[in-house]
């Protein structure tokens, strides 16, 4: 998560295109305020959300049988969650607000 490090050393930054900073919300899942962290491991039932580019880097690679194209590659998990361990809320990259439905 953002403010992590990793085994060399590197600290992990906040991705580009999400939330930055903490901030109160209403979170209309729990219908409660709470104050919002994005520092924190974001998961998602939906394959179109967790591959959004805020969550998910593309790599490019050229295809192993025609060198004349490239492959945009990008590798979403599957998790299994301890029931009860988390919290829902809703989407954090902004898409509401461009009119844009991601699950």
């Amino acid at each position: 998560k953002p403010g992590d490090y990793t085994m060399d050393g590197k600290t992990l930054n906040m991705r580009t295109g999400h939330i930055a900073v903490k901030f109160n919300r209403y979170n209309k899942h729990s219908k409660q305020t709470e104050e919002f962290d994005p520092a924190q491991i974001f998961l998602s039932p939906s394959i179109r959300y967790a591959g959004h580019e805020a969550y998910a880097n593309a790599f490019y690679c050229s295809h192993p049988q025609n060198r004349n194209r490239t492959l945009k590659v990008q590798f979403a998990f599957q998790v299994r969650i301890r029931p009860g361990s988390y919290c829902v809320g809703q989407e954090t990259v902004g898409a509401a607000r461009s009119g844009k439905t991601l699950d």
